[in-house]
């Protein structure tokens, strides 16, 4: 099983930590604040990578969606918001996070659609195929036409390079950026109240 996991960015803990040693006079009102803010960051956090990895790629069954999750890790006076993607529930998420060469499990050619009957179908599916080689040399898979010609449907590669979409790594950085300023704003009205 394989867990992608990305921490909190050191400027935001550290501007946290700055939040709470400059305000400890205020009592526990401010830490619980500060524990709030943190907690929204993690769901801030969570919201952003779920909308990065829907709109980046293709197709979406909604189990990525569903398997990434943003949760809170204390330590000692530390408490850090973290990113989860639960490899159980998709097991391709981190394949599509970190990128990564897909190959064949029990033959030996992939079959990648080139039309959109094709996409939703495997190719026995179709009945039966004829293996061609394109102008360029590609070995492609075809139906008989109506016609009498031929329509390819699958070109047969010997691997398949998914380039990274990095959805996680961007919404933490995107959160992580916003969230000295949001947080500074409410903590400190938060401190005004106490006054």
């Amino acid at each position: 099983m394989s867990v992608v996991v990305f921490t909190g960015i050191k400027s935001a803990a550290q501007a946290t930590a700055r939040l709470r040693s400059r305000m400890q006079r205020t009592g526990k009102t401010v830490e619980r604040e500060s524990d709030a803010e943190v907690t929204r960051l993690a769901q801030d956090m969570q919201s952003r990578a779920r909308r990065l990895a829907t709109t980046r790629l293709h197709k979406d069954s909604g189990a990525l969606e569903s398997a990434i999750t943003g949760y809170l890790v204390r330590r000692g006076d530390t408490l850090s918001a973290r990113l989860r993607l639960n490899a159980r529930v998709a097991p391709h998420g981190a394949a599509h996070e970190t990128g990564r060469t897909i190959t064949p499990k029990r033959s030996g050619w992939l079959t990648v659609p080139l039309t959109p009957e094709a996409e939703d179908r495997s190719a026995r599916s179709f009945g039966r195929l004829v293996v061609i080689r394109s102008r360029r040399g590609a070995l492609l898979l075809a139906a008989p036409d109506a016609g009498g010609g031929i329509r390819p449907l699958y070109v047969l590669v010997r691997s398949v390079r998914l380039r990274g979409q990095f959805f996680l790594r961007d919404a933490h950085r995107e959160a992580a950026a916003a969230f000295p300023a949001q947080a500074g704003a409410r903590i400190k009205s938060s401190v005004k109240a106490i006054r």
